[in-house]
């Protein structure tokens, strides 16, 4: 039977570290997850709770399950699949402003991890919390019942909850519909349920800050003398704690959540998931023989591509070229303060104007819903003007949705034909999983690499050496980017081949399969 609601007590949860690499490129997270929490190789997965998936084989694993069949709900990955079931429940339950709603918590929750309280504040404070919350729980219901009419709640068939983050209450679903069962006689649902949080996780420091923020509503006491903040505390870590097993990236992590679930549900009904601690890396062997086996005809295609975004390679022979690759229209992204920071380097430096570029490669991502399409337009309208006032190829729009093969064939041969070459990768998530695969595909160009100091990464980068006017601030502005960028520009050569070969070696060091915190995982998320 599976545990939850039974359990009445906290005990220390289990560490299993999952023999074998795990590890393929560009999908370094679930795959690490999913070798440690899947069982045998003969189960069905139901994979990926935020967004849907057909019953067909999951075409982007590569490791040993890649052979099973999967279905389920995927979270970031609809245009890889033909009828995303994502769209079709969210569709079936949401109108598109609810939908709205209920994008907002979870991106409230994604400030909570990322230790971002003035993001959590404003966002909170400008929209209705309340409304937020309740939208939150209805929907992870709803996701729930979905779920079981699918077939996927069964004590066989576990199921991966890719980013778990958006989705913690879906455990309290199943607990409500048993509920009902019982009042009807009916058995109870046994499910279980394999979460996968690839951030990092908060400790209780975290959530105490977070019930002390002044959001409007969130200091007011109930009947039972506790506070909106808590009691919102509270549920999220509870759904949390109902799931079976919880993959995490460090050891870290997985004691940030102990301590808080012991620390807010200790003596309250709640489950005792097992946890695992699955670091996340990339295979640099993987990554140089995919390149090594790359033909003319593949060079000739990206080529191709890059011709049809208006761009020639040998236009690059003499500048300084920035590149952002593999990133989708989603805000989190921050491409147009990258974008801000490059026309207010144009602004300051007239000397540079003809002599730099910005590249990015950008995939639309569910247009559907109105805070996406938002995020895309933007983009597109920020390169016109800047390009307007400027040059018309100063920034570059690649918009392909791209396999990796060529997401590191087009670094590699833009590295190889820029006079100068930077990675430009501005994401919450620091520097992630594709940043690091880009940053080996073109080593032996001598790439720089502007990234900032969240997660972590940026203190990395210091220990190793990498020059810090290359390392933009925890919450930077477009004249952080405009430095770093003026600084790239400016660096000697063997300035740079110094910070490429620290970047090698960091990466080097992280790829291995240890299980040290050192190994900052979480830092290096792997996003679509």
């Amino acid at each position: 039977m599976r545990r939850g609601p039974d359990v009445v007590h906290v005990t220390r949860s289990k560490f299993v570290k999952p023999e074998g690499e795990g590890f393929a490129v560009g999908r370094g997270g679930v795959e690490t997850a999913m070798a440690g929490a899947v069982p045998g190789p003969d189960v069905e997965v139901a994979l990926d709770v935020q967004a849907g998936v057909n019953p067909q084989e999951v075409r982007w694993m590569r490791t040993e399950v890649d052979k099973r069949k999967v279905r389920g709900l995927e979270t970031h990955r609809d245009d890889e699949f033909a009828e995303p079931i994502s769209h079709v429940i969210l569709e079936q339950m949401l109108k598109a402003s609810e939908f709205e709603d209920f994008r907002r918590m979870s991106i409230l929750w994604w400030w909570v991890h990322h230790r971002n309280p003035e993001n959590l504040r404003v966002d909170a404070t400008k929209n209705d919390f309340r409304r937020y919350f309740d939208r939150y729980n209805q929907v992870s219901y709803g996701i729930a019942e979905k779920m079981h009419q699918e077939g996927l709640l069964r004590p066989d068939v576990p199921v991966l909850i890719h980013d778990a983050y958006y989705f913690p209450r879906v455990p309290q679903g199943i607990a409500l519909m048993n509920r009902n069962r019982g009042r009807s006689r009916l058995p109870p649902i046994d499910a279980h349920l394999v979460g996968i949080n690839h951030i990092p996780f908060p400790s209780v420091e975290d959530f105490q800050m977070i019930e002390g923020l002044d959001i409007p509503g969130f200091q007011v006491v109930d009947s039972q003398g506790m506070t909106l903040a808590r009691k919102v505390v509270m549920h999220y870590l509870a759904g949390w704690a109902g799931l079976n097993t919880i993959s995490f990236h460090t050891d870290k992590d997985a004691r940030n959540f102990e301590s808080a679930v012991e620390y807010y549900l200790s003596g309250r009904k709640i489950g005792i998931p097992e946890l695992l601690v699955n670091p996340l890396g990339i295979n640099i062997e993987h990554v140089e023989t995919v390149l090594e086996r790359v033909s003319p005809a593949d060079r000739e295609r990206v080529v191709g591509l890059l011709r049809d975004s208006g761009l020639e390679l040998p236009t690059l022979r003499d500048k300084t070229v920035f590149v952002d690759i593999g990133t989708r229209a989603d805000p989190i992204k921050r491409i147009p303060l990258k974008f801000q920071g490059f026309a207010e380097l144009l602004s300051q430096r007239p000397d540079l104007r003809g002599k730099v570029q910005l590249i990015q490669q950008i995939r639309q991502h569910r247009q559907e819903y109105p805070s996406y399409r938002r995020e895309y337009e933007e983009v597109v309208a920020l390169r016109d003007r800047i390009n307007a006032r400027y040059d018309n190829d100063t920034i570059v729009l690649v918009d392909q949705a791209l396999d990796n093969t060529d997401v590191l064939l087009m670094y590699r041969m833009l590295a190889e034909s820029a006079g100068r070459f930077s990675g430009c990768f501005t994401g919450y998530e620091g520097m992630c999983l594709s940043a690091q695969e880009c940053a080996i595909s073109a080593a032996d160009f001598h790439p720089g690499l502007i990234v900032t100091e969240e997660a972590g990464v940026g203190n990395t980068m210091r220990m190793r050496g990498i020059n810090r006017d290359f390392i933009i601030p925890q919450h930077p502005t477009p004249a952080d980017v405009a430095r770093a960028m003026s600084a790239m520009h400016d660096a000697p050569v063997n300035q740079i081949a110094d910070s490429a070969r620290d970047i090698r070696r960091m990466i080097e060091d992280i790829q291995l399969p240890h299980w040290k915190d050192r190994v900052m995982a979480a830092a290096f998320k792997k996003k679509p």
